[in-house]
């Protein structure tokens, strides 16, 4: 007996629909959680600029 007699194409389509986006979604949000953290792991590397008497304060913005 075929199981599948009562539920239209159509209601298959969408199903399918709705699983693909999930997936979709899924796979979108590890891939924005991968490069995130590779952002911050990025930003952390870098070293903090060493203050030295007034060295960086002043800037001559004359033309």
């Amino acid at each position: 007996m075929d199981s599948s007699a009562g539920i239209s194409p159509a209601s298959l389509d969408q199903y399918s629909k709705n699983t693909g986006d999930a997936v979709t979604m899924k796979t979108m949000k590890m891939a924005m959680d991968v490069q995130a953290n590779a952002a911050a792991q990025l930003i952390e590397s870098v070293p903090s600029p060493a203050q030295s008497g007034n060295k960086g304060v002043h800037v001559d913005v004359k033309v």
